[in-house]
């Protein structure tokens, strides 16, 4: 299980840093285990639009959804970087 103290550990930046995140990988993982954004947004107790509101930056991910979202898709604690805070080149 993800605590959230093991993500207060993992040093990742908000959105006030001016960083922009590249969620591909994160999306791929969705069609692979969820097949559609909307599935995974019901599993993940959010509506499909605050889910897209999300992966396009309009909001940010909060730290229970992301502790859920990795129970969900299988994304072991030392993954979150790279499918939740991977910069845009």
């Amino acid at each position: 299980m993800l605590y959230l103290s093991q993500l207060s550990k993992l040093n990742v930046v908000k959105r006030g840093d001016n960083l922009s995140f590249d969620y591909s990988r994160l999306r791929g993982k969705i069609k692979e285990k969820c097949k559609t954004q909307e599935r995974f947004a019901n599993m993940l107790n959010i509506s499909p639009a605050s889910l897209s509101d999300k992966l396009n930056e309009k909001s940010d991910f909060s730290h229970s959804e992301i502790t859920r979202a990795c129970q969900i898709l299988d994304i072991p604690v030392g993954k979150i970087p790279d499918y939740f805070f991977c910069e845009q080149s």
